[in-house]
């Protein structure tokens, strides 16, 4: 059985900056044990990006 789950946020990077991250989380469970796998990428430039298309769209 394999559990999947997405979360956007806004975390503090290491210099104090609040970058905009994207969370993947899998719980992948075998015979005996369970096993969680995280993700974090930092999707901070492809936010502006979307937020300038849409100001130059309206």
């Amino acid at each position: 059985m394999t559990a999947y789950r997405r979360i956007k946020s806004c975390l503090p990077s290491a210099r104090g900056l609040l970058v905009t991250v994207e969370m993947h989380r899998h719980a992948i469970r075998s015979d005996d044990s369970m096993v969680i796998v995280g993700v974090l990428r930092d999707i901070t430039e492809r936010k502006r990006s979307e937020q300038r298309h849409y100001l130059l769209s309206r």
